[in-house]
């Protein structure tokens, strides 16, 4: 990548499960503003309709390069009960 791009992440709402709309406008209200370095930035908001005219709504994030904190906080377990490690 060159210096002018950066690399995003892109959240989708899944609308037919219940609460979804709420929960992706609670999250865009509350990260919108909030600059912290244990946070990602989130770029932008999109609520439009899909090409069959469905809502579609997400949000971009900055690409957080070392993984999800999913991740992070519940890593991989193999078969024989061990994390597995990652050698990227």
């Amino acid at each position: 990548m060159d210096q002018d791009t950066i690399a995003i992440a892109v959240k989708v709402f899944k609308l037919q499960r219940r609460g979804a709309s709420k929960s992706f406008l609670s999250e865009w209200k509350a990260l919108r503003k909030i600059r912290h370095r244990n946070l990602v930035k989130i770029l932008s908001a999109c609520s439009s309709l899909d090409f069959q005219g469905n809502d579609f709504k997400a949000l971009v994030y900055e690409l957080m390069p070392q993984g999800s904190l999913e991740d992070w906080l519940h890593p991989k377990v193999g078969e024989d009960g061990h994390e597995k490690l990652n050698f990227q």
